[in-house]
């Protein structure tokens, strides 16, 4: 299958490492070696959701880069996109933080000040061609329950829950996430077979596939 950014391909180049795994924690289990036989199936569980954190990450960041040298005019941006970028600039670049200190008033201050808006005027100009000012978080937090911080990740572009309609049932990603936090944070033991854990990387194949469709789609 053909895929449209460098983020997907890595990671689908790096899913060899969990088969490397999976046939460790096999050959491990046919000896009747318990311990060493979790011991890989548990590494497998969290190099995948390290993957595909990394994943994520990327695929924003080139999404984020072919967007800004896309030679696009803003109104040919989705509004939603353009909304929280602004937001973010505006976050950022504080002009009242930068007029805070009335004893330090200068010239600097004022061409500060002045840059500041122009910038963000630029960002709500329609003829105006995308700047590298346009951008939007790409950092995904992990945790328990991280699929409401990946929702929200991808809510910045057009507004929506992208995997509404997805063919799978997303909400397995928590599932997955429970179980690297078990493992990391509570070194427990959560009842894992090879099975299991392949069936994690095939569904982390397919979410991957999916965003890197979606993204594409959205350029």
């Amino acid at each position: 299958m053909p895929y449209r950014f460098d983020a997907t391909i890595e990671f689908n180049n790096s899913v060899e490492d969990l088969v490397t795994l999976i046939s460790y924690a096999i050959h491990e289990r046919d000896s009747e070696n318990e311990k060493n036989r979790l011991l890989f199936l548990k590494l497998t569980v969290v190099s995948s959701v390290t993957k595909f954190q990394v994943f994520i990450e990327s695929i924003l960041k080139e999404y984020v880069y072919l967007i800004q040298r896309s030679g696009k005019t803003n109104q040919e941006i989705q509004l939603n996109l353009r909304l929280n970028s602004i937001r973010l600039f505006s976050t950022k670049k504080i002009i009242s933080k930068t007029l805070e200190n009335h004893t330090a008033y200068s010239l600097d201050t004022l061409s500060e000040v002045r840059e500041i808006a122009q910038r963000t005027l630029k960002l709500c100009d329609d003829a105006e061609t995308v700047s590298e000012d346009l951008y939007f978080d790409t950092k995904f937090p992990l945790g328990k329950t991280g699929l409401e911080e990946l929702i929200k990740l991808f809510r910045q572009i057009n507004g929506v829950n992208i995997f509404a309609n997805a063919p799978f049932d997303i909400n397995k990603l928590n599932e997955i996430l429970g179980r690297r936090h078990a493992i990391i944070h509570e070194d427990s033991n959560p009842q894992l077979t090879e099975e299991v854990v392949e069936n994690y990387k095939s569904f982390l194949i397919e979410v991957t596939a999916y965003v890197d469709q979606y993204l594409a789609e959205n350029l």
